[in-house]
């Protein structure tokens, strides 16, 4: 199985689909957020727009993982991210009540 084509997969609340240098801003300030520097294992401190430009710029040229953002249809705001990497097993996410978008975004996966 390949990546290589990246889909936009359309669900009652969510959108997840490629990201685009607009994305970069916004990812920066949820990866900053303490509650998902704890649940991700991301670095505690900050990445800077450059490093972020050049990791999310080459999302897209990557066969062997699926990176999407996550947009609320709603409000048409990037609300996070949902990879899946060739030969990883999956971290699960606990849901939260009320089914949030973590939850519709795996539903959408097939997780």
């Amino acid at each position: 199985m390949s990546f290589s084509e990246k889909p936009v997969l359309t669900g009652e609340r969510t959108v997840l689909r490629p990201f685009t240098e607009n994305d970069v801003p916004v990812m920066a300030r949820i990866l900053s957020d303490p509650e998902v520097i704890r649940l991700t294992g991301s670095p505690a401190e900050a990445l800077g727009l450059d490093r972020l430009r050049s990791w999310y710029g080459t999302r897209n040229d990557q066969s062997d993982r699926l990176d999407l953002g996550i947009v609320d249809r709603a409000s048409g705001e990037l609300v996070g991210e949902a990879v899946l990497n060739m030969g990883v097993p999956p971290v699960r996410a606990k849901p939260r009540t009320g089914g949030g978008t973590r939850t519709t975004a795996a539903a959408r996966s097939g997780s």
